[in-house]
């Protein structure tokens, strides 16, 4: 370990990341147009290495390179050395991934990049160890050899660097007609056929839990009442929450399995895979009914409200992966060391239950919880009854979880990032409406709040990230997209038209932003962000959606809500622009499917209106009795309110009714209106079973 007495630029930053390395004898400085300029004027190569505060691979590669003083030399007399957290700057990590990718078919953390003075990429990779090993070249010789090529052969570099930056600044959309609905049932099945009959899941090992995915497979299986798509969902769902990849004491999901069998993880908990499996969890339940989907997204929200939010109201990024120096450390137990927690009445059952053995399921012969048995064979060991055993194992679970919280806890991430608040506002709004948790819905209200407060400017404009009372740097269109979808979740759960009235604002502004100049098309950076190589595009999904596809369901949403047609063409335009991508590669384009699908459900607009608030809401709970994931209820009750919803929606006139009343609306047509909550749910009920027409595109 390096002594303190180093310190570079790096100890001026807010980002938890760039702390992390501001005490390397590496003279790391943050992506800056001063850093480029003194590369030029030293004729110097840069050496860029981007990551993220909670990333395992960058820790090693720290401790293996940038905390060793002939590393440290090298670097600094040869280069510029730039630091980014891949978190706050998502424009920078795209752009150079984007090139790792294409040069060497794979990418991932740390990324690791050598660069011209005037930010062309020469060199692309991920993890060096520091000399060669692990069949992998050392940083050390890398970085000599084209310090060398450099100083001898700097035409060369130069010229292959302008190559690989034009390949880069060509256009490569692909002219296409307007998607049918049959791309969504094409997509799905193609997603389908790499599903796990054995151990649930649709991709091979690493398993990642992608709950964007399972959401569109979710729906679609309810949209078209296909009982076998969802007996697949649900073995995913349970299998996931079995294994390892969950935490059993604490709540939460890991970020990613190393294996099949969703059983040993990468202990990181990341905020984002946290809402997307909120989602799919709360929604499971809302569809079957069953307990254990319940008690799993509870799991899940109890312990984002307790481990990641903040104070005032936001949330947290993500939980690291190592404490103590070893990788899931915080989260494994050996088996003597849990048998003497257990207690002898009841230990080799409850070792049972969790997959507690001698020799152990991680490394050094440590256990990762995991449910390997039920709670009936756990009891049948141990001559309880079911309900004794599971009293006992309550109990122990709680007594495990004092127990792990003594232990030195993973570094907490703690900047607040816009976009990943958004899925968590929508997440938590969701799971508010579907479980009946009004304090889930309280949350999401809080955090919306927080970022109105800390994360928007006085002219709108929102900013990335927040930490410690610090907001920076501009937002990025997930941020727009993101966040204009959490309010809609909350507006969809407590129907304050301030919040579809923020949502829609957004919106605008994210059309104006980031739209590109072909239809449909978006960049990430705004037209008057820092210039960089290129400007990225993300037309696929990764650990989040796409915001362009976050924006398309955000707009047929709207124009559910509204009535307003022009979302319906903004949709319609990503829809034309991506329909080649969707037929390629589904998986990778989950949540435009899913966008497309709601379009083509098009959302029902329930619309109520009362002189009091208390019988307007009790029509909106007769409608959340059913799972209807592409309705919106728009509730008035004659307040302040009611001016804000008259500016928004086209048709009003049902306003001035002196109401109860309720009058439920699909695409350019409404119903006659209804009076009681029996004729309501009748209504509902005979809509939910048809077919939707094609929605007009005009």
């Amino acid at each position: 370990m390096v002594s303190n007495s180093h310190e570079n630029r790096l100890a001026e930053s807010n980002s938890p990341y760039l702390l992390q390395h501001a005490h390397n004898p590496v003279n790391w400085q943050e992506w800056s147009g001063a850093a480029f300029a003194l590369a030029k004027e030293l004729n110097r190569l840069v050496f860029l290495s981007i990551g993220y505060s909670t990333c395992h691979w960058c820790h090693v590669m720290e401790k293996e390179s940038f905390e060793d003083e002939e590393v440290a030399a090298l670097v600094n007399s040869a280069y510029i050395a730039i630091k980014v957290d891949r978190e706050q700057r998502p424009d920078i990590d795209q752009i150079y991934m984007d090139v790792c990718q294409a040069l060497t078919g794979s990418g991932g953390w740390p990324l690791t990049i050598i660069l011209t003075p005037d930010q062309k990429p020469v060199f692309a990779g991920t993890y060096f160890p520091k000399r060669q090993k692990y069949g992998r070249p050392g940083l050390i010789e890398i970085l000599s050899a084209m310090a060398a090529e450099w100083h001898l052969k700097p035409q060369k570099l130069q010229d292959s660097a302008q190559k690989i930056a034009g390949h880069f600044a060509e256009n490569t959309s692909i002219a296409c007609s307007f998607p049918d609905e049959s791309i969504v049932i094409k997509g799905v099945e193609e997603i389908v056929a790499g599903y796990d009959n054995q151990y649930g899941g649709f991709t091979a090992a690493p398993k990642f839990p992608m709950g964007h995915v399972l959401e569109l497979l979710l729906n679609h299986a309810v949209s078209k009442g296909d009982g076998e798509l969802l007996k697949k969902v649900e073995h995913s769902l349970l299998a996931m929450y079995r294994g390892g990849i969950f935490d059993h004491l604490g709540g939460g999901f890991c970020r990613y399995s190393t294996d099949e069998r969703w059983l040993v993880p990468h202990f990181e908990k990341m905020l984002y895979d946290n809402a997307l499996l909120l989602r799919c969890y709360a929604s499971a339940f809302k569809v079957t009914g069953k307990a254990i989907y319940r008690e799993v997204a509870e799991a899940i929200s109890d312990y984002v409200l307790r481990d990641l939010e903040n104070p005032d109201g936001g949330f947290y990024s993500a939980e690291d992966a190592d404490s103590e120096g070893h990788e899931g450390r915080f989260y494994v137990f050996a088996y003597d060391e849990f048998m003497r927690l257990a207690g002898e009445d009841a230990g080799k059952a409850l070792a049972g239950y969790f997959g507690v053995t001698p020799p152990g399921n991680f490394e050094d012969g440590l256990n990762v919880l995991h449910l390997s048995q039920s709670r009936e064979e756990s009891a049948a060991l141990c001559g309880m009854t079911v309900d004794d055993f599971s009293h006992k194992l309550a109990d122990f679970r709680q007594r495990l979880f004092v127990y792990r919280s003594q232990r030195t806890r993973p570094l907490l991430d703690d900047k607040v990032i816009t976009s990943w608040n958004g899925l968590m506002i929508g997440a938590l709004a969701l799971a508010g409406r579907y479980l009946g948790r009004a304090d889930l819905i309280d949350a999401a209200r809080r955090a919306a709040v927080f970022v109105r407060k800390n994360l928007a400017s006085s002219q709108g404009r929102l900013l990335r990230c927040w930490r410690r009372g610090k907001a920076e740097i501009d937002g990025f269109f997930e941020d727009y997209s993101f966040l204009a979808h959490g309010l809609l979740e909350l507006f969809r759960s407590d129907y304050n038209p301030e919040w579809l009235k923020w949502a829609a604002e957004l919106h605008t502004q994210a059309v104006a932003l980031f739209a590109g100049r072909l239809p449909g098309s978006y960049y990430e950076t705004p037209h008057d962000g820092e210039k960089l190589l290129f400007r990225p595009r993300n037309l696929t999904d990764g650990a989040v959606p796409s915001a362009r596809s976050i924006l398309a369901d955000n707009s047929v949403l709207l124009a559910g809500i509204t009535g307003d047609n022009r979302y319906v063409d903004l949709a319609a335009a990503i829809f034309t622009d991506g329909a080649s991508l969707m037929l390629r590669a589904p998986t990778a384009t989950a949540a435009m499917l899913n966008a497309l699908r709601r379009y083509y459900q098009y959302p029902l607009r329930i619309l109520i209106h009362a002189e009091k608030l208390s019988d307007a809401e009790a029509f909106a709970e007769a409608v959340e009795e059913l799972y209807l994931p592409d309705s919106v209820v728009v509730m008035s009750s004659g307040d302040s309110g009611e001016q804000i919803l008259k500016t928004l929606l086209t048709d009003s006139e049902l306003f001035s009714s002196p109401g109860p009343v309720v009058q439920i609306c699909l695409q350019n047509r409404c119903l006659k209106p209804v009076a009681s909550k029996a004729e309501l749910l009748k209504t509902l009920s005979q809509l939910a079973s048809q077919t939707p027409a094609k929605p007009d595109k005009s």
